[in-house]
């Protein structure tokens, strides 16, 4: 299943034009990483450096169809050991398993 996915941004034009096409988690994922500056730099309590390896939650934004880029976005959040919260990181264009 492919979706598009959209960098959180502030305003919904500024998101929209990171929009790339992602077939899966793993590639959701890759993205997911390769923006997030602090994860690739920070590091354990024992001076290693954090993987790839994070969780991914997605889940309906409104629980309609956004009229204004016609998707039944989904928000997807992330967490890794490091940081405890999940946080905000993009949109999808619809669910993703």
């Amino acid at each position: 299943m492919m979706a598009l996915f959209r960098k959180h941004r502030g305003s919904l034009d500024d998101s929209l034009k990171t929009t790339v096409i992602v077939k899966n988690i793993d590639e959701l994922k890759k993205v997911i990483f390769e923006d997030w500056e602090m994860w690739r730099n920070a590091e354990r309590e024992d001076g290693t450096k954090l993987t790839d390896d994070f969780k991914v939650k997605i889940e309906p934004y409104h629980g309609r169809c956004d009229y204004r880029c016609g998707w039944y976005t989904q928000i997807v959040s992330a967490n890794i050991e490091k940081i405890n919260e999940f946080h905000a990181c993009g949109f999808l264009s619809e669910p993703m398993e």
